[in-house]
Parts: structure tokens; sequence; C-alpha cells
């Protein structure tokens, strides 16, 4: 079955079944009877031709950070969503899941200089090079976040200017840097492969206090953490970051 046909199913299920059975609660689920004084129209469980004026028992269902369609929505969202579905169809109920769109963290300030970056706890490396390896993340992190999935306009877009200077273009799966800056006197060149489910890896060529660095870089894009895990090499040395919820 489609998911357009689905959706078509849900839809008709949703006006003409007999009230669902009760769930476990759920925060994130609210259950509400559509007021007496509403349009017959509006309370009837069936067609609105003025023949059935069941009151309609519903669970609303919140999603939080969702946006239109999220039955149509890759990853982990949608899996959610279309599970919910499937349970309406097969069991005539809702299931108790919490399900969440939620894909990122929003930052309260931006670095006016390399000082201000707190380094990165990276194994094997020194105080200065973890702050440079901050550095550099934060800059390949900030061109992937431009294609966030609910990010619906910027995502349209072909290319970009860093948040310091510099440019950032992008293409199928492939997101380019040119000397982009998100920190002050720290530019960034070279590729970053973004995946369909989120992974992410850049390649850079990374310039900071005068001195180049090659970074080599892997995480999980899109994820509701102020840090996600991170792998990579610089100028040689592997290095594991832990995550930071």
């Amino acid at each position: 079955m489609t998911l357009t046909a689905l959706a078509g199913v849900v839809l008709s299920l949703a006006l003409t079944v007999t009230p669902l059975p009760a769930a476990p609660p759920n925060p994130d689920q609210e259950r509400t009877t559509v007021p007496e004084g509403s349009h017959e129209c509006a309370r009837a469980a069936g067609r609105c031709d003025g023949t059935l004026a069941e009151p309609l028992d519903a669970t609303f269902v919140r999603v939080p950070f969702g946006t239109h369609s999220l039955a149509w929505a890759a990853g982990k969202p949608g899996d959610c969503v279309r599970a919910a579905l499937r349970s309406f169809v097969t069991h005539h109920r809702v299931p108790p899941a919490r399900c969440t769109a939620e894909n990122h963290r929003a930052i309260g300030a931006f670095p006016s200089s390399l000082s201000q970056v707190d380094p990165l706890p990276a194994t094997g490396l020194d105080a200065g090079r973890r702050r440079v390896l901050a550095a550099a993340f934060a800059t390949a992190a900030d061109a992937a976040a431009r294609r966030n999935p609910g990010n619906l306009f910027h995502g349209r877009l072909k290319e970009q200017p860093g948040l310091r200077g510099g440019r950032v273009t992008f293409g199928d799966g492939v997101i380019t840097l040119d000397e982009a800056a998100y920190v002050p006197g720290v530019t960034a060149s070279g590729r970053l492969a973004l995946a369909p489910e989120g992974r992410a890896t850049a390649s850079l060529d990374v310039r900071a206090a005068g001195r180049a660095y090659r970074v080599e870089l892997a995480w999980e894009a899109f994820t509701a953490q102020e840090r996600p895990a991170l792998s990579g090499i610089l100028d040689g040395t592997p290095f594991q970051v832990p995550e930071q919820n």
C-alpha cells in the first residue's frame, strides 16, 4: 500500500471507527471530545451528511519539532509516525510511543576568536590542537546544519557564505567549503559528504594562527545533543571525542 493510500485509510478510519481503546498515559498525547456546541458535521463520527451524531473521541499525538507530512519524513521521526499509523490501521489504537523530530540544539553565542573556543576532549592531542580541532569541527558542523531535513527554505540554496567569511556550496550529498570561516582567523577548505541518514564525513585543510592543519572528521549530524561522538585524524594523529548530551 502506498503512503498516499495509507493516509486515506487512516483518515477514513479516524472518522468511522468506534472510540479507540485507552492506551497507557503518555504526556505527548491528549484525548479530547469535540464540544457539544460545535456544528453537527464537526462532531459526527462519519461522513458529514447529517445522518450521524456520535461524538468524536480523538487522540492528539504531539511530535515536538515536527513539520508537515511527517508520515512521509525520512529517518527516525518518520519511522515513529508510520509505526503509529500502522498500529491505528491494524489494531485500532494509538501506541504509547514518543515520537520527536528534534534534531538540533540551538547555539546561544558564536565565538569571536579562537581563544573563545573550548578545546574538545580529544584523545592523543595537546590543548592547542584540541582547540583548533574544535574550531574545525564547528565549521564543518555549521556547513552540514544548512542541510538539516527540517530546513525547508535554505535547503533549496546551492551556495551560501560562511558565518565569518568564505563560501559553502552544495551538491548531491556533497558540501564544498572554500575558506569557510566559523571562527574569526580559522578557515577550512575541502569536502564534506552527507549520507541520507545523517552520517557526515569531512576532509579539510584548516588554517589557524598562521599554521596549516589536515583534519579528517566523522560524526552523526542532526542529533539533539550538545555534541555528537566524533572521530577522525588530525595531522596523522587519530582521535576520539565522546558525545555530550
